[in-house]
């Protein structure tokens, strides 16, 4: 699934006219920058070793299931079913965000993550406060549908007419 994702990813660039190539130092260089979004970045520091050994033509495949034990298939499992979802990191000015993929955790300075990462993070901490013991184990679906809840407000058609008076 990896180098699958990491070949689309890199499919994707050439489509919107970026060059990435592999440098000295084991370093991605991609131009041009301003064609690479926050998303884009996180991708791209995501697949970062899979991309480099594609770019270099060092042969790399997902291993074959028949050669991944049982807990690896559940994790991955138990990662699809959370999703991609955002939380505060443990570290001070990050939030950590969660590869459905691998089901590894990504730490990003606040001032790199995308703004659903933000609105997730503080989110989940005011779940939390309110008493909702469960508020960091909610999946990307629990999320959007509170953030849908929350934007029902926002449509609604309002409009206001004067209030006749009797004379």
């Amino acid at each position: 699934m990896t180098v699958e994702a990491a070949r689309s990813l890199l499919a994707d660039l050439r489509d919107r006219g970026v060059k990435v190539e592999a440098s000295s130092g084991g370093k991605l260089r991609y131009a041009p920058r301003s064609e690479i979004d926050k998303p884009t970045l996180v991708r791209l520091r995501l697949y970062k070793q899979t991309l480099l050994s594609i770019l270099q033509g060092i042969p790399v495949e997902d291993p074959p299931d028949d050669d991944v034990p049982p807990f690896v298939h559940k994790e991955i499992e138990r990662a699809s079913e959370l999703g991609l979802v955002a939380r505060w990191s443990r570290h001070f000015g990050y939030i950590s965000i969660h590869d459905p993929t691998t089901g590894q955790w990504w730490d990003l300075q606040i001032k790199d993550a995308p703004k659903w990462a933000k609105w997730e993070a503080h989110k989940r901490k005011e779940l939390s406060r309110d008493g909702d013991a469960h508020a960091y184990d909610l999946t990307s679906g629990d999320m959007e549908e509170i953030w849908e809840g929350e934007r029902q407000g926002d449509e609604a058609i309002v409009e206001e007419y004067p209030v006749e008076e009797e004379n």
